[in-house]
């Protein structure tokens, strides 16, 4: 499993960019991101577009399988949205 760590204060456009580049180079592999923006830390473990496990500031989420790479670049905006308040 690949891990990456990020630190970014950029925008949503480049928080999503990240991630979603994060996964391609992943392919049909799991991958795990630690991500530092804003203040808060994110960690993610994925397969493709499966968001098996997001954690937020020690609170977790899980996302549905088989979802599109469009259904996994909203939902990481819904990320980016509900953390920017």
């Amino acid at each position: 499993m690949n891990i990456d760590i990020i630190s970014t204060d950029s925008g949503q456009d480049s928080f999503v960019k990240l991630i979603n580049e994060t996964r391609k180079k992943n392919k049909d592999q799991w991958y795990y991101l630690i991500v530092n923006f804003k203040g808060h830390e994110l960690e993610l473990k994925g397969y493709n577009t499966w968001l098996q496990r997001l954690n937020i500031d020690g609170i977790d989420f899980s996302f549905p399988m088989g979802k599109s790479v469009k259904d996994f670049k909203d939902e990481l905006s819904m990320v980016w949205n509900d953390i920017e308040g």
